[in-house]
């Protein structure tokens, strides 16, 4: 799915121009699952993230084609930084490249329809450490050490893999101009190579965990350093050592699933997008014309502040027209079977918010995915509001205060429901 070469490119407002080359190609991978005579679609995107517009679009023509219900078809993103802009926070919206990604979304989702077997599904987990780090407090904040692998075990075809690990795919900065999947790509790259085994990836909750590969320096603060696309392979192998370990493993050591169902529903919570505040998207005009002003004199100081202020409004007109004002939509999927539930959230969840749900879950295996079935920006609990930074500034999330706790209670709730 990798778009043309001089798209304009997401994850950083600091990103000067659109993308100039490919370093390694982006990819759609769907997992189709049959249980009994129930069916679910999984599909992971090398892309930042997945607006709720196009989730519906993709959903209703997946529902009326193949008949799997909208609500079992689950669409995440990987979030690598180095991928299109299909949000259009950093650019103007581009109806090719949306269309583009739509029809390589569809098509991925029936070649995994026609290439269906019978076989089984089961999962493991190990930890991991030394290659995540919490940028808001390294070396003090809360990681998630767990490495999820979820394999299913075809009798005629190779086996696939679906891998779960909470770490920003961040380890390519603003600097690069290629397009990457990041470490995802890596993963699943050396998992197919070394042991000819399908592999996915998704995200867990991940919204405050960045890569700390050898290049980055730590001296209170995170700093990133001058990355390269061989610090991007030494991750991405370290992963997929990982998780052919796991493979392997599960012969001995794996929990097979007897049973699979899913629940999926909307919860609404509340935002700080105001009608006052969307008076402030007509300046995005005004600070197009400063900033090719600021480009044409060479103000590179000047060039970044206006970068900075179009991504907070461009974020803040798209999640206002997708959510309008004072409140936005939660789509929450969660799948379960045995001792598993994977919970599917949409945004940028905090490492916090992911682990206080697992630990509290009544399911002895809980995993929280992120950047799913839509985006609601970063969700974190009240007390990280008290550290600031980034993640708790408007518009990175839009939350109330106390917003995080009310998603986790809903979470809980509906998984001691169904446990």
């Amino acid at each position: 799915m990798t778009p043309p070469v001089g798209t304009f490119m997401a994850g950083y407002a600091a990103r000067e121009g659109p993308a100039i080359g490919v370093l390694d190609d982006l990819f759609i991978r769907t997992l189709y699952i049959g249980f009994g005579d129930k069916e679910w679609i999984i599909s992971s995107l090398d892309l930042t993230g997945i607006d709720e517009d196009l989730y519906k679009d993709v959903t209703k023509s997946i529902e009326d084609d193949l008949g799997i219900p909208s609500e079992n078809v689950i669409l995440s993103a990987t979030h690598t930084h180095s991928g299109p802009d299909t949000r259009f926070y950093f650019s103007d919206p581009d109806d090719f490249l949306l269309e583009f990604i739509k029809r390589q979304i569809l098509s991925s989702v029936k070649l995994a329809y026609q290439d269906k077997d019978n076989g089984r599904i089961g999962f493991i987990k190990s930890l991991i450490d030394k290659v995540s780090v919490n940028r808001r407090r390294p070396f003090e904040g809360l990681i998630d050490p767990d490495f999820h692998t979820i394999y299913f075990k075809r009798e005629n075809k190779n086996p696939i893999l679906l891998n779960i690990f909470s770490c920003h795919p961040t380890v390519l900065g603003h600097i690069n101009r290629y397009f990457s999947a990041d470490f995802p790509g890596v993963l699943n790259k050396y998992v197919e190579k070394w042991e000819g085994i399908l592999s996915m990836f998704v995200a867990g909750a991940a919204g405050d965990i960045n890569p700390y590969t050898p290049m980055i320096t730590i001296n209170g603060k995170y700093k990133r350093g001058k990355t390269t696309h061989k610090q991007v392979e030494w991750m991405g192998k370290i992963l997929a050592a990982e998780a052919i370990k796991n493979y392997l493993l599960s012969e001995k050591y794996g929990s097979e699933i007897k049973e699979l169902n899913s629940i999926s529903y909307i919860t609404q919570l509340r935002s700080q997008i105001s009608p006052d505040i969307i008076d402030e998207i007509d300046r995005i005009s005004i600070l197009k014309q400063e900033l090719a002003n600021a480009i044409k004199l060479g103000d590179k100081s000047r060039e970044q502040k206006i970068r900075f202020e179009l991504w907070k409004l461009r974020r803040i007109k798209r999640l206002y027209e997708i959510h309008g004002s004072n409140r936005v939509n939660v789509h929450v999927t969660i799948l379960y079977g045995g001792d598993l539930a994977i919970v599917f959230l949409p945004g940028e969840i905090l490492v916090e918010v992911g682990l206080k749900i697992k630990f509290l879950s009544p399911f002895k295996n809980t995993v929280v995915v992120g950047y799913s079935n839509g985006y609601i920006g970063y969700v974190a609990l009240s007390q990280t509001y008290d550290l600031h930074g980034y993640e708790t500034t408007f518009p990175a999330t839009v939350l109330m205060r106390g917003e995080g706790e009310k998603l986790v209670e809903s979470v809980l709730k509906t998984l001691y429901k169904i446990s």
